[in-house]
């Protein structure tokens, strides 16, 4: 691991909060709290998280307006809501938010921390497979450079009309074999042709 795993809790509990944060560090996780949307917002701004642990009825997300943000502000960070006050209405909704988590207070600190786990495991794989899919990407790209400088190649070559030498770029000349052998990935095998 590079470093330890980065978890924002948002929830006006200060008693919830510690005791959360300090199960969540012991299990090796750095962890940054937040009493309001406001200080929530806050910490977005100046870390990166792995995951986001949010309380429903906190100051700024009484109608889940903080949630409602969050894939805006930390796209693809999963989030679990952790609330006293459960109804159906709030767990569509979450469900309608691509919320990763439920999970009813008062709860056992284990189910949590498996969740956490699990979820921060899935984000970390997505992570890497977009990293993966970047350099390929990019591959892909110096790639088809690369062809189109061979393309270019195979066009106009100022070539010397007594010996056959050619001149790059830089204004040295080269035998044909040397020059062609240097920009593209071919060797030659000599021999005399039927003529010769």
């Amino acid at each position: 691991m590079e470093g330890k795993n980065r978890i924002l809790i948002t929830d006006d509990d200060q008693r919830f909060q510690t005791v959360t944060a300090g199960m969540l560090r012991r299990a090796g996780y750095e962890c940054d709290c937040a009493l309001d949307a406001g200080q929530a917002h806050a910490h977005l701004a100046e870390h990166t998280y792995d995951l986001i642990l949010a309380d429903i009825k906190m100051p700024g997300n009484m109608n889940m307006e903080f949630i409602k943000e969050l894939p805006s502000i930390a796209e693809g960070v999963p989030i679990i809501i952790v609330t006293g006050y459960p109804s159906l209405q709030s767990a569509m909704q979450a469900i309608g938010l691509s919320v990763k988590g439920y999970i009813v207070k008062p709860f056992d600190y284990h189910i949590l921390l498996s969740q956490v786990r699990a979820w921060i495991e899935q984000y970390q794989a997505v992570r890497e497979r977009k990293r993966l899919e970047e350099e390929k990407n990019q591959l892909i790209k110096e790639l088809q450079e690369a062809l189109h400088e061979v393309r270019t190649l195979s066009g106009l070559l100022p070539i010397c009309a007594t010996c056959k030498k050619i001149r790059d770029d830089s204004g040295y000349w080269h035998q044909v074999e040397v020059y062609i052998r240097d920009r593209v990935d071919v060797e030659f095998s000599h021999g005399v042709c039927p003529e010769c």
